[in-house]
């Protein structure tokens, strides 16, 4: 016991700065603020998770985590997330101990609320506003006063989804499903609904059908929802990716048929870039909004597979591109990125080795980033090393913000 507690104190006097490598990362979608996790001290010995400020090297140290929990508002001034009570035997009444923290400050603060072990976290767009999602119920709380939380409404809920705040009074539910598990499926579980804090009322905006049905993620201005949908289970085969009014879910236009694994970002000026592979081979489109047609792919070169970053810069869009499937250690050093001049339809030039960090905000976030260049976190990637950093756009030079050389 004496050994084990000497490991509990020493792991917990670990800072952001003992991090060995970045295994996993959230980003803000404003600001400059990160979820981070990955081992500390040396390789193998204990992991450990953080919020990292990458401007001040401010952080806050948090339960670990691998699940993507760290819930951060839209203005990336507030984050909250829940961290599991650990028995001697494992996770002691499958229950959260749920934090709150003003970001301005960097100071976590108990909230009091005990959501089950399972529970899905989301704020406003202001951070004052919390809500939590258990599989049944849907909660929201306000927590301007994170240490006195106060519920607002309690909605009962029985069927899967995801969801996200559209405003500080509204919360828009979708179905949360792979278009291969929905034979059978009872229709109300795909519906679109709002739920309005103020009169604890709720609404069906929208539905989709079972055959048509794809993996959804919202906009961040909640104008649209952007879908994915195989075609096959072969996951080297092309997938559809369609675009929907984001309240009714209606589509609004066909943006891939072609391409396998396509994501897509928001752009400044009312554009759209999607990224995929065809043919072995990166490519990259780029949409106007109100326009059907997209203007000439880019080839980005030989990938088979590539990950969508964002508008590090106005008009230049982050691809990377790797010549294996797989995300082995063979394939996390093969990732070479090129930024993209969408006006000149072009690559404009490329660094070896860099990833976009928040490679699996995908799956994780429900809302996809905002449509601005020159985010913070488009400007941050994962090195051959899984190190942390930015990435200047101007000059091409590479900030290490977390992680050691080897």
């Amino acid at each position: 016991a004496v050994p084990l507690g000497g490991l509990v104190l020493w792991v917990n006097a670990a800072n952001s700065k003992d991090l060995v490598r970045v295994d996993g990362i959230q980003a803000a979608p404003h600001g400059t603020w990160v979820g981070v996790s990955g081992p500390v001290r040396f390789r193998g010995s204990a992991e450990a998770s953080f919020l990292f400020d990458g401007a001040s090297s401010r952080f806050v140290k948090r339960a670990f985590s691998w699940d993507g929990t760290v819930a951060f508002s839209a203005d990336g001034t507030r984050a909250a997330w829940g961290e599991p009570r650990f028995g001697f035997f494992g996770m002691k009444d499958n229950r959260l101990d749920l934090f709150a923290a003003d970001l301005s400050a960097g100071r976590p603060v108990a909230t009091g609320l005990e959501p089950a072990g399972w529970t899905t976290l989301a704020l406003s767009p202001s951070g004052r506003r919390l809500a939590s999602f258990d599989g049944r119920t849907l909660a929201a709380f306000d927590v301007s006063d994170a240490g006195n939380p106060k519920q607002i409404a309690v909605f009962r809920i029985a069927r899967d989804l995801r969801y996200a705040f559209v405003d500080e009074d509204t919360i828009r539910a979708i179905p949360r499903f792979f278009n291969t598990q929905v034979k059978g499926v009872d229709l109300a579980r795909l519906d679109i609904t709002e739920f309005t804090l103020s009169s604890k009322k709720s609404l069906v905006t929208g539905r989709f059908e079972p055959e048509t049905l794809p993996f959804l993620r919202l906009s961040s201005d909640a104008r649209f929802l952007v879908g994915t949908r195989r075609t096959a289970d072969d996951p080297s085969a092309p997938q559809i990716l369609t675009l929907h009014d984001g309240r009714t879910g209606a589509l609004l236009m066909t943006l891939s048929e072609d391409l396998e694994a396509p994501r897509v970002r928001f752009l400044s000026g009312g554009r759209m870039a999607v990224a995929g592979v065809a043919d072995g081979k990166g490519v990259l489109k780029i949409f106007l909004e109100g326009e059907k047609a997209t203007a000439r792919p880019v080839g980005l070169g030989a990938a088979a597979s590539v990950v969508l970053g964002g508008e590090i810069a106005p008009g230049r869009v982050a691809v990377a591109l790797n010549p294996f499937r797989s995300n082995d250690e063979r394939a996390r050093k093969a990732w070479r990125l090129v930024v993209v001049d969408v006006t000149a339809e072009k690559v404009a030039s490329s660094f070896d080795g860099l990833v976009p960090a928040d490679r699996f905000g995908w799956w994780f976030n429900p809302v996809l980033p905002p449509a601005e260049a020159g985010l913070p976190s488009s400007s941050l990637f994962l090195d051959a090393e899984r190190r942390l950093v930015r990435l200047d756009p101007a000059t091409g030079a590479q900030t290490v913000l977390l992680g050691r050389s080897k």
